[in-house]
């Protein structure tokens, strides 16, 4: 029977329920068809277009479970002024996230500080309202007491009385919270110590490494730590980079070995072209040979010192050219090798700046009609300045440079020399500043060869 009578109310629950919804939706159909009407005539739009947004609304509504927002939290979004400290706010939460405990051991900190005060004010405050003789709930309870027994002369005692003993349990409850509290606040020196020592250590840190909070002061954390693992895999890195050093080193040696042979198979055809060249340059017995030693080292060049040996005489062992050579064995030596580079690479222009030095008579006409070859064989612009009529003479154009002094500077120019002006110029050069009718004709032979 009980359970049938139960069955009976949940029945009647659930019936009062479904009569509830109904009224209700037929309020909404109405609200409903007036809201269409009242946009169609504000808006100037159809019915049949609202219709349509209104029957997506309802398909997304019911699909999603949609409710509308609350209006309070509309009016809200009202009043927020454009100024609201959304980007604030944001950075907060992500300095809470990143600093666990940060905000907590700050409000740990204050109330440590000031853990005396408050225990003295709760207690005074709890004493107050527990008071026997003069205390708040004292006074409430006798009030209450006192109206309940003018319920019987007065009716509106009844109300009075109520709201005072609810009152009263408020009055209680706060009376137990604040005294509970003031016996559980003890003043920790110890842990105030503590909490001000870690808080101490943060803005120092922050100062140390120029950060502005403590989210930074996380990101350089885990920067330092990735750095720091990066450290704990240097061994097998080094290991790595010294295979990759070694393969290098093999690879180095392998080219290396490649280009001494190289050296090896040209320094004997260099060695037979440049005795051959010094020839008709009046060294009747050149002896000429590259040697090739290795170094201890490799270098830029190669893994190889190549140094060029030479012996103008017959029976003298050949030694470094820089050591026994002459000054015009050196320049003949010279244009020997710039003779062979010229044959073997196409070089548009070749400069002899007094390549000439300390020789003269037929060697200096030897090392002008080599010069002459080489501008008219292999296609090279050959510029030579010299101090040589036999030389000069050769040219196709003669250029005279000169320098002239005035009151401030010193200027050199350059000219170009016509055919009469290049026979009197080399005539100087033969006879000196006096030019006679000999030099003259001596310039005019050597212009004609």
């Amino acid at each position: 029977d009980d359970d049938k009578e139960n069955f009976m109310v949940q029945r009647q629950k659930a019936d009062g329920t479904n009569e509830l919804e109904e009224r209700l939706n037929s309020y909404i159909s109405t609200e409903r068809e007036k809201a269409v009407n009242t946009l169609a005539q504000d808006e100037g739009l159809s019915s049949d277009v609202l219709d349509h947004y209104l029957k997506e609304y309802d398909y997304l509504q019911h699909k999603f479970s949609l409710s509308p927002a609350p209006e309070g939290h509309w009016s809200f979004l009202r009043m927020r002024p454009g100024n609201f400290p959304t980007v604030r706010i944001a950075q907060l939460a992500a300095l809470y996230h990143r600093s666990q405990g940060l905000l907590s051991r700050l409000m740990e900190a204050g109330t440590l500080q000031h853990a005396e005060e408050i225990k003295t004010v709760l207690y005074q405050t709890g004493q107050r309202l527990s008071a026997e003789e003069g205390g708040i709930l004292a006074g409430l309870r006798h009030a209450c007491q006192q109206l309940q027994q003018l319920q019987r002369v007065h009716d509106g005692c009844a109300g009075w009385a109520e709201r005072l003993e609810n009152a009263y349990i408020d009055m209680k409850d706060l009376c137990d919270d604040v005294t509970m509290e003031a016996e559980r606040m003890e003043f920790d020196p110890v842990r105030l110590q503590q909490v001000n020592d870690r808080l101490d250590a943060l803005y120092s840190l922050e100062q140390k490494h120029h950060v502005e909070n403590a989210a930074q002061l996380a990101e350089l954390t885990e920067s330092l730590r990735a750095q720091l693992d990066k450290t704990e895999q240097y061994d097998e890195r080094i290991t790595q980079v010294q295979a990759q050093v070694e393969a290098c080193r093999e690879e180095l040696e392998r080219r290396g070995a490649a280009l001494t042979a190289l050296r090896t198979d040209a320094a004997t055809r260099i060695e037979a072209h440049l005795a051959e060249a010094l020839l008709p340059l009046g060294i009747p017995h050149p002896q000429v040979h590259i040697d090739i030693a290795p170094l201890s080292q490799p270098s830029p060049l190669g893994m190889d010192r190549v140094t060029l040996m030479f012996s103008a005489n017959r029976n003298s062992a050949p030694k470094p050219i820089a050591e026994v050579a002459s000054g015009g064995e050196t320049a003949r030596m010279m244009l020997a090798v710039k003779q062979m580079l010229a044959s073997v690479r196409q070089m548009p222009t070749i400069i002899f700046d007094e390549i000439d030095t300390g020789v003269s008579g037929r060697i200096a006409e030897c090392m002008a009609h080599i010069m002459q070859q080489m501008g008219s064989t292999h296609g090279t612009q050959v510029l030579s300045i010299t101090h040589l009529p036999q030389i000069a003479a050769r040219g196709d154009v003669h250029y005279k440079v000169y320098k002239q002094d005035n009151d401030s500077h010193t200027a050199s120019h350059i000219v170009r020399l016509s055919d009469s002006e290049r026979v009197t110029e080399i005539a100087h050069m033969l006879s000196g500043a006096e030019v006679t009718e000999a030099a003259i004709e001596n310039a005019k032979q050597l212009l004609k060869k």
